[in-house]
C-alpha cells in the first residue's frame, strides 16, 4: 500500500510539471489574463496562472514582479495570509518600491493581526507616493483598528481632496465617526457614499444603523431593507431595523428582531436593545436578563447605548 501511494504521488507531480510547460506553449496570453484577474477566473486558478507565467521565464524583471503581485491577491482572496505576505515581499524585491505590492503586503500584515507591520508598509507606500489617496486610506485603516480614529479621520480627509468620489473613504471615515460618537457625521457621510454608489453594503449598512440611532427612521428602514436584500443574513442591518421598531414603538417586531440577530450572532448591545423593548412592555424579568447579559459582555455598555438614545 505504502508503494503504490509513493508511485502515484510521483506520477501525479511529473504531470504537473509537464502540463503546465504545455499548456504555456498553447496560450500563455490566456494565462496573463487570468493572472492578471480580467477573466474573472476564482483565486485558484488565478494562482496556477500567475505560477505557470512566473515559472515561464519569458517576463524581464517588472513582469515578474507583476505576476507576483497578482499572486499575492489570489491568496488574499483565499484569506492565506502569510502567502499572500511572501508574494507581495517578492514582487517588492524584484521591483521596488512597488507600492500596489506594499499596500497588498500591508493589508495582509494587517488582516493577520500584525498592524505595527502593516502600518509600516503604507508608510513606505506614502513616502514614494505621498498624494496615493488608496495608501492614506489604508493608512487610516490601520489608525482605525489602533482606535486612533482621530488620526484616521485626518487620513481619510486627505484622500477625500485627492479623490472626492472615493466611495471606501467615505464609508470608512464614517465608520470612525460613529466610532467617537459622531452619528451625524457618520450619517452625512454614508450618505454621500450611497450616492456615489447606491448598491454599496457599507453605506447602506451603515445609514440604517447611524439612521436609527438618529431618528431618521424612513431613511433608515429603508437603507436596512436595501442592505438585508443583498445579504439576508446580515446580523448587523437585522439589529439595526430592530432599533427602528423599537424607536416606533413596534415592540414586538423589535423583540423578534433582536432576537434574529442574536440567533446568528450575539453582541452586547442585541440583548441590551431587546432589554428596552421587553421593559417597555412591562416584561420585567425578561428585560433584566438581558441587561444582565449585556453588562456580562461588556460593562461599559450602558453607556455606550445611551448615546444611541436609550
Amino acid at each position: 500500500m505504502r508503494a503504490s501511494v509513493a508511485i502515484t504521488l510521483t506520477i501525479a507531480a511529473a504531470v504537473s510539471v509537464v502540463v503546465p510547460l504545455t499548456v504555456v506553449a498553447q496560450d500563455y496570453e490566456q494565462h496573463w489574463r487570468r493572472c492578471t484577474g480580467k477573466e474573472g477566473v476564482g483565486p485558484d486558478e488565478r494562482l496556477r496562472s500567475c505560477t505557470i507565467v512566473i515559472e515561464s521565464g519569458r517576463e524581464n524583471p517588472v513582469g515578474t514582479a507583476t505576476a507576483f503581485h497578482n499572486r499575492g491577491i489570489a491568496y488574499e482572496q483565499k484569506r492565506q495570509w502569510p502567502q499572500a505576505i511572501d508574494q507581495f515581499s517578492e514582487a517588492i524585491r524584484r521591483n521596488p518600491p512597488n507600492v500596489l505590492a506594499l499596500l497588498g503586503r500591508g493589508y495582509a500584515y494587517e488582516r493577520s493581526g500584525d498592524i505595527d507591520r502593516g502600518m509600516q508598509d503604507y508608510e513606505a507606500a506614502l513616502r514614494a507616493q505621498p498624494n496615493n489617496a488608496f495608501a492614506l486610506v489604508r493608512r487610516g485603516g490601520a489608525y482605525a483598528a489602533r482606535q486612533d480614529h482621530a488620526r484616521a479621520i485626518q487620513d481619510y480627509d486627505r484622500a477625500l481632496r485627492i479623490d472626492p468620489s472615493m466611495v471606501l473613504a467615505w464609508t470608512n471615515r464614517a465608520a470612525s465617526r460613529f466610532n467617537t460618537g459622531d452619528f451625524a457625521g457618520a450619517f452625512r457621510d454614508y450618505t454621500e457614499a450611497k450616492r456615489l454608489a447606491p448598491a454599496n453594503p457599507s453605506a447602506l449598512s451603515g445609514i440604517c444603523i447611524a439612521g436609527a440611532i438618529l431618528g431618521h427612521l424612513e431613511q433608515a428602514m429603508d437603507a436596512c431593507e436595501r442592505t438585508l436584500t443583498l445579504s439576508p443574513r446580515n446580523p448587523q442591518a437585522i439589529y439595526s431595523r430592530a432599533i427602528v421598531h423599537l424607536k416606533a414603538g413596534r415592540l414586538d417586531e423589535a423583540i423578534a428582531g433582536f432576537s434574529d440577530a442574536l440567533s446568528i450572532e450575539q453582541y452586547a448591545p442585541m440583548f441590551y436593545g431587546r432589554g428596552v423593548a421587553k421593559a417597555r412592555k412591562g416584561d420585567v424579568e425578561g428585560s433584566r436578563a438581558d441587561f444582565a447579559s449585556a453588562r456580562f459582555m461588556q460593562p461599559d455598555i450602558d453607556r455606550e447605548m445611551m448615546h444611541y438614545g436609550f
